[in-house]
């Protein structure tokens, strides 16, 4: 399972990085986290909001900043909360966009700030045939906000399991265990 918990801002010159905004990539194993990998580059999809939400850190005006050779003040403040999320795929989940009911409750959920949808492509591209590929490419992201790790992945397997995202061959519950 790979995680991605921050991005950092300044690291030491020694792996050849320095004054920027780098994606890390960690797997997390029984000895702690091990290092994947560092990109040059602010992680995609959700991540600024999850972190602007966490952390208060906006990372794309941190990058801006370092490109014009501000060093922005990063305070070090702990989360007082948890997100945990899945991605929807189209091969699996289309449903969830285009079924009228799902998307109903899944709005209804949204309203009263049960979960966090984050789209990646529009509705109106899901309509479209669709071959599946050998890697594929997410459509949205569907999260919960929580207190505990342990509170978020019972909630996140919750919703999963009301909006259809689990499935034998998407097994969410597979996922987060290892959180």
């Amino acid at each position: 399972m790979c995680v991605n918990p921050f991005t950092l801002y300044y690291t030491s010159p020694s792996q050849g990085l320095s004054n920027g905004v780098f994606n890390v990539e960690m797997k997390m194993t029984q000895t702690g986290p091990k290092l994947i990998e560092i990109n040059a580059r602010m992680g995609g999809f959700y991540i600024r909001d999850w972190v602007k939400r966490l952390y208060g850190i906006d990372m794309m005006k941190c990058a801006l900043m370092c490109s014009c050779g501000i060093r922005p003040y990063v305070p070090t403040i702990p989360p007082t909360e948890f997100i945990m999320g899945v991605m929807l795929i189209p091969s699996e989940h289309k449903h969830v966009m285009l079924d009228n009911v799902t998307r109903m409750v899944l709005d209804d959920m949204q309203s009263r700030g049960e979960v966090i949808l984050t789209m990646l492509e529009s509705e109106e591209e899901l309509k479209h045939p669709y071959d599946k590929t050998e890697y594929e490419e997410p459509y949205a992201n569907v999260a919960v906000r929580a207190h505990t790790v342990e509170e978020a992945r019972r909630k996140l397997l919750a919703v999963c399991k009301k909006l259809s995202i689990e499935t034998s061959d998407y097994k969410v519950s597979e996922f987060i265990k290892f959180f």
